[in-house]
C-alpha cells in the first residue's frame, strides 16, 4: 500500500498503453491490417512544504489514440502499392502551481492522413519509389498565466520560480494541411547503391486570431501557404528560387569487403511551427516552418553471422527556430521570433548480437552535443536538453522454453541547468525574493543511471498465447535527480528524485 502523499517526495508518473491489430490477407499478395495504438501519462512533480502555500506543483498529462488502417498490394509486373489512411487524438496539458496563480497550458489536436506509395523496377540496376504523403491537424488550444510559465526551451528559469509579469489568457485555433509528394530511387552500381530523392512539404496554416482577442474589435483570422526553405548561403539571385524547390535528399552504401560497409546521406528537412507558439498573445502567429540540413556517415562490421558493429557520426544545423523576442516589451503578437540557429553533432556506438543459443544483446553509447543561438549575434549555449552521454546496455536469456531473463543498464547525463548565484534580490513590487542567475545552462543535473531486471513467461494455448511479466526498474534503489529545486529564498538547494525501486506486473495476448 503506497500513502497517498508519497507524491510529494518522489514524481510518481501513471501510465499505460494498448495496442491492438487486426489483418486480413484479402488475396493473393494482397493484405489489409488495422492497427490501433493508445496511451495515458500522467506525472506530478513536488517541492513540499510545511506551508501549504508554498507548496509547488507541475502536474503533466498526455493521452495519444492512434487508428492506421494499411493496405498493401504486389502487382503481377512485381510493382507495390501501398496506402495507409490513419486517424489520430491527443490531448495534453500542463499546470503549474508557482505562487498564487496557476500557469495553465492545453492543446488538443484532431490528425488526419493519409499516405501512398508506389514502388517499381524501371532498370535492371534501378527502383523508383513515388508517393504522396497528406496530413492535417486541427488544434484547440487554451493559455493562462504570465509569460514565462510554462517555459520554453531557452528561459532561464528554476522549478519553482513564481510567474513574473502581469497574467493574461489565450484561446486560440490552429488547422495546418501538408501535402508532401516524394520520389527516390535506389540505383546499384556494383558494391555501392545510390538513394537519390526529392521532397517537397509545402504546408497550409489557418488560424482564427492574428491578433488577441478583443470584445470590442471583431476578431481577425489569417490563412497562408508556407514551405521549408533551402537553408542555402546565397540570399540573391538565382539561388533564391532554388531556397523554395523540393528538398534534396541522399544516401548511399559501399560494401567495401564481405563483412563491412560503408555509409553516408545528407538531406534537408522541414518542420511545421508549434501550436502553442501561435498564440497572439504568449507567442507569435507569422512564425513559419523551420528547417535543417543532415549530415552522416558510418561504417558497419559484421564480425559473425549473429554479431556486428556499426558506428555513426552526424551534424545537423538548424535554422529559423523560434525564441523569445529580445525586447523587453515586445509588440503585440511578437513574444516569440523566428531568430535561432542550432547544431547538433556527434556520433553513435551500437554493438548487437542478435539471438544466439536464446541469448541477444547490445550495447548502445552516443556522444553528442547539442547548441543554440537565439539570435546570430549571440554567443552558442547548451540546448536545454543537451546530454553528452547516453549508454544503454541490455542482455536477454532464454532459461527454458518459453522462460526469458533479462537485464538492462542505462546511464544519460545530466540536462544543463542555469545556477542560482547565493543571495536574491527582492521584487518590489510584490516584495518575493528573486534569484540572481549565473551563466546560462552552465551546470548540470547530476547524472541518471539505473539498473532494470525482466522476467517474461510465454504460454502456448491454441491459437492464444499468453506472455506473463515482472519488470523490476531500478533495482539498485538510486535517487535519480530529475530536477534542481531551491528554498523560497534560494540560500539552499535540493533535487526532485525520481521513484525508488519499483515493481510492475503484466500481461499481453497475442491471437
Amino acid at each position: 500500500m503506497v500513502s497517498k502523499d508519497v507524491g510529494d517526495y518522489f514524481p510518481i508518473p501513471r501510465y499505460d498503453d494498448y495496442q491492438g491489430r487486426v489483418s486480413w490477407t484479402l488475396g493473393k499478395d494482397e493484405d489489409l491490417a488495422a492497427t490501433f495504438l493508445g496511451s495515458d501519462d500522467y506525472l506530478r512533480r513536488t517541492v513540499p512544504s510545511s506551508d501549504p502555500f508554498e507548496v509547488r506543483t507541475q502536474d503533466t498529462i498526455l493521452h495519444s489514440r492512434r487508428l492506421i488502417v494499411r493496405y498493401a498490394r504486389l502487382l503481377p509486373d512485381g510493382a507495390s502499392l501501398t496506402v495507409t489512411p490513419s486517424i489520430a487524438t491527443d490531448d495534453s496539458s500542463s499546470t503549474l502551481h508557482f505562487g498564487n496563480t496557476p500557469a495553465v497550458l492545453d492543446v488538443s489536436a484532431w490528425q488526419y492522413a493519409l499516405r501512398g506509395s508506389y514502388r517499381r523496377r524501371v532498370a535492371k540496376s534501378a527502383t523508383l519509389s513515388v508517393g504522396l504523403d497528406f496530413q492535417s491537424r486541427f488544434h484547440t488550444a487554451f493559455r493562462a498565466g504570465s509569460n514565462n510559465l510554462p517555459p520554453r526551451e531557452g528561459d532561464i528559469y528554476i522549478f519553482g520560480q513564481p510567474p513574473t509579469g502581469d497574467v493574461a489568457v489565450d484561446r486560440w485555433r490552429i488547422a495546418m494541411v501538408d501535402i508532401a509528394p516524394y520520389a527516390f530511387t535506389e540505383i546499384t552500381i556494383g558494391r555501392l547503391t545510390l538513394t537519390p530523392g526529392l521532397r517537397f512539404e509545402p504546408t497550409v496554416l489557418d488560424g482564427n486570431l492574428r491578433t488577441p482577442h478583443s470584445d470590442t474589435v471583431p476578431d481577425i483570422g489569417y490563412t497562408r501557404l508556407d514551405a521549408t526553405q533551402n537553408p542555402l548561403p546565397w540570399k540573391t539571385g538565382a539561388a533564391q528560387i532554388l531556397r523554395y524547390l523540393p528538398n534534396p535528399r541522399l544516401s548511399l552504401a559501399y560494401r567495401a569487403t564481405k563483412r563491412m560497409t560503408l555509409t553516408a546521406g545528407a538531406g534537408i528537412y522541414g518542420q511545421p511551427p508549434q501550436p502553442e507558439d501561435l498564440s497572439p498573445v504568449f507567442g507569435n502567429p507569422r512564425i513559419g516552418l523551420s528547417s535543417a540540413a543532415h549530415v552522416t556517415g558510418g561504417v558497419a562490421w559484421r564480425f559473425t553471422g549473429t554479431l556486428g558493429l556499426e558506428v555513426v557520426g552526424f551534424y545537423k544545423r538548424l535554422y529559423d527556430l523560434v525564441a523569445r523576442n529580445a525586447l523587453t516589451s515586445p509588440p503585440v503578437g511578437e513574444s516569440l521570433e523566428q531568430t535561432g540557429i542550432g547544431r547538433s553533432y556527434g556520433g553513435q556506438l551500437l554493438l548487437r548480437q542478435e539471438l544466439l543459443k536464446g541469448f541477444f544483446g547490445w550495447v548502445s553509447y552516443s556522444l553528442i552535443r547539442s547548441e543554440r543561438k537565439d539570435r546570430p549575434e549571440n554567443g552558442w549555449r547548451l540546448l536545454d536538453y543537451d546530454q553528452t552521454h547516453v549508454l544503454a546496455i541490455l542482455g536477454s536469456y532464454e532459461i527454458l522454453p518459453g522462460l526469458q531473463a533479462g537485464v538492462r543498464f542505462r546511464y544519460t547525463t545530466g540536462a544543463p541547468r542555469t545556477p542560482v548565484i547565493p543571495g536574491a534580490d527582492t521584487n518590489l513590487k510584490d516584495y518575493q525574493a528573486e534569484p540572481i542567475f549565473g551563466p546560462q545552462n552552465s551546470i548540470r543535473i547530476p547524472a541518471f543511471y539505473s539498473l532494470d531486471f525482466r522476467l517474461e513467461k510465454s504460454f502456448v494455448l491454441g491459437r492464444m498465447k499468453l506472455n506473463l511479466f515482472l519488470d523490476v526498474q531500478n533495482v539498485t534503489n538510486r535517487k535519480n535527480p530529475e530536477e534542481i529545486t531551491y528554498s523560497a529564498n534560494f540560500s539552499q538547494r535540493g533535487y526532485i528524485t525520481g521513484l525508488p525501486t519499483l515493481a510492475v506486473m503484466g500481461a499481453r495476448v497475442e491471437f
